[in-house]
């Protein structure tokens, strides 16, 4: 039994370290932080205060107009027969592009639409023609800027 005394007392010195260490490893750690939601925060936006302010703010030429102006320059420079009608955007640009398929129709022009989300890269221009043998494509992309 005399030797039992001398390791118990070298455990619990071990022990006893460890756990030093180990208060001092967790007082290093950085904080935690509270993940809770915050409730009533307060946001001012242009001299607006409300609890949450989001909205859109347009800066610039919104979407262009499909105009007498566009529409005489279609009938002057496209010749009649068959386009693919490319309307690139929104719900709004392809609004757009519902006017330019019936103007087109309504003109003599054979028309097949491909509606796209997006154009990469993005068009210069809003209405843009490339004019081939057989075919023309006609893109519309009332938000280029």
């Amino acid at each position: 039994m005399k030797n039992v005394a001398p390791a118990v007392a070298l455990i619990t010195l071990f022990a006893a370290a460890g756990t030093g260490l180990w208060l001092e490893f967790r007082s290093h750690q950085a904080p935690k932080y509270n993940r809770e939601p915050k409730i009533n925060q307060r946001i001012t936006n242009d001299n607006q205060q409300s609890g949450l302010t989001v909205r859109t703010i347009n800066i610039g030429q919104g979407h262009a107009d499909f105009n007498d102006q566009i529409k005489a320059e279609i009938l002057q420079k496209i010749p009649t027969g068959e386009v693919l009608l490319q309307t690139a955007g929104g719900a709004a640009e392809q609004k757009i592009g519902t006017q330019v398929q019936e103007f087109l129709v309504r003109n003599g022009y054979d028309v097949e639409r491909m509606k796209i989300g997006v154009i990469s890269p993005p068009p210069d221009q809003a209405f843009s023609a490339r004019i081939m043998d057989n075919r023309t494509i006609f893109v519309v992309a009332p938000s280029a800027k």
